[in-house]
C-alpha cells in the first residue's frame, strides 16, 4: 500500500505554513504507525506548484496538471516497484 500526498497550489503551503506542517506531521505519523509507504508530492515533486494553469483550484489539478502529474507518478511508482 502506498499513501499519496497530492500536490496543491503553492498558496496552500505559504498562506498557513503551520497548518500545512501539522498535516505533513500527521501524515508521517499515520504512515509510520501503519507501516505504509508515502509518496510526498506536496512540495517535493516535478510539478511546479506555482503554475496556476496546472490547478483547477488550490486543491485540485487541472487537466494539464493531471496529465503532468500522471507522468511524474508513473515514474515514481516504477522506481518504487524496482522497474526502470
Amino acid at each position: 500500500m502506498i499513501l499519496l500526498h497530492m500536490p496543491e497550489y503553492e498558496s496552500m503551503y505559504t498562506q498557513r505554513p503551520e497548518r500545512y506542517q501539522n498535516f505533513v506531521d500527521f501524515l508521517t505519523r499515520f504512515a509510520v504507525r501503519h507501516e505504509i509507504a508515502v509518496l510526498d508530492f506536496g512540495t517535493n515533486s516535478d510539478l511546479p506548484t506555482s503554475d496556476s494553469l496546472l490547478f483547477f483550484d488550490a486543491h485540485h489539478l487541472s487537466s494539464a496538471g493531471a496529465r503532468l502529474f500522471s507522468k511524474v507518478l508513473g515514474r515514481e511508482l516504477r522506481d518504487v516497484g524496482g522497474e526502470r
